[in-house]
């Protein structure tokens, strides 16, 4: 049974790891026919440069990165929502800028320093179901796609409550996630990076993808730009 679930793990990596590559140049195309709102820190602007790599690589125009969306019509925008450390701060601006702008796609993304040991990752799991249910109500026409929590190189201890965190992201919104955490525990070849703390497995940024301890480098931003754009030009699976 062990080396049957081995072999399963394997196989989930090796697909993770294929997903990366996975953008079509016509998904590529058709952000630029979307409304897309995106809230995020400092992670999400290496993401934004992984956009912008992932584009010109491919010969085809990227699309402007604005501010706010437009009153009507297509367009791309970014905001950086909150403080670090205050997950709750990023919920409201991020449920208060899609109310107010009317995406048609919309995706937030916490940072590492949210949720670190000691951090209660169910009760920050909560405030953000809660906040995806406002907005569901709100805002019934947006789909929302949701994001896993990136994580380290190092720092066991906040990786396990990260992947606490992560393991209900993907057991409530599944079908239509950003698995950023997947991504960059997951090296080219397809086997993970990380270990036991303190009897339980954790997973954790490599160090191939990083370029301090937590923040991405040219090949990890253009890794998690390609799950992003593949992701956000996908019909809604939830």
């Amino acid at each position: 049974m062990r080396r049957i679930a081995a072999a399963i793990a394997v196989v989930l990596c090796v697909v993770a790891a294929s997903d990366a590559a996975a953008v079509t140049d016509d998904a590529l195309r058709r952000v630029d026919s979307q409304r897309v709102l995106f809230g995020h820190q400092s992670v999400g602007w290496n993401i934004l440069d992984g956009v912008g790599t992932v584009y010109s690589r491919r010969g085809i125009t990227a699309p402007d990165v604005i501010d706010e969306l437009p009153d009507s019509g297509p367009g791309f925008a970014q905001i950086e929502i909150g403080s670090n450390g205050d997950p709750a701060s990023k919920f409201s601006d991020f449920e208060a800028a899609v109310t107010a702008q009317d995406p048609q796609v919309a995706v937030m993304k916490l940072c590492f320093v949210d949720l670190t040991a000691g951090t209660k990752a169910r009760s920050v799991f909560a405030q953000y179901r809660r906040m995806v249910t406002r907005i569901r109500q709100s805002n019934p026409q947006t789909r929302l796609v949701h994001m896993t929590v990136p994580l380290t190189t190092d720092d066991p201890a906040s990786n396990i409550v990260r992947q606490r965190y992560n393991a209900l992201v993907r057991k409530v919104y599944g079908g239509d996630i950003i698995d950023i955490a997947r991504v960059e525990s997951t090296r080219p070849d397809g086997s993970r990076v990380g270990g036991p703390h303190n009897g339980k497995r954790y997973f954790a940024l490599w160090r191939g993808y990083a370029s301090d301890d937590g923040h991405l480098n040219t090949r990890g931003s253009v890794r998690v730009a390609k799950v992003f754009l593949q992701r956000i030009t996908t019909s809604d699976s939830r």
